[in-house]
């Protein structure tokens, strides 16, 4: 099960949003400009806040694709990086 965290106006969210659907992945969107995915986001932040990458402003570099399984985050992937994971 994939979770695919984004903001509003994202190119790169869009662009994985894009990609995960040709490859028929499916995945669950938390968009994080709206209250209710701050606080889906909130809930696991503790367990990979230290797996995040930032930028020069300290900020979670976006868009966040976690692959979980059914003992939990099996994989984090964030940015660029992200079509690297899913082989694009």
């Amino acid at each position: 099960m994939y979770q695919l965290y984004t903001y509003p106006n994202c190119d790169k969210c869009s662009q994985v949003k894009e990609i995960l659907g040709e490859k028929k992945i499916p995945y669950d969107e938390i968009n994080l400009g709206l209250s209710e995915g701050k606080r889906i986001f909130g809930k696991i932040y503790l367990q990979v806040c230290d797996k995040l990458k930032r930028d020069d402003n300290k900020m979670a570099i976006l868009p966040i694709l976690i692959r979980r399984n059914d003992s939990g985050i099996e994989e984090i992937a964030q940015g660029e990086d992200i079509k690297v994971s899913l082989g694009k």
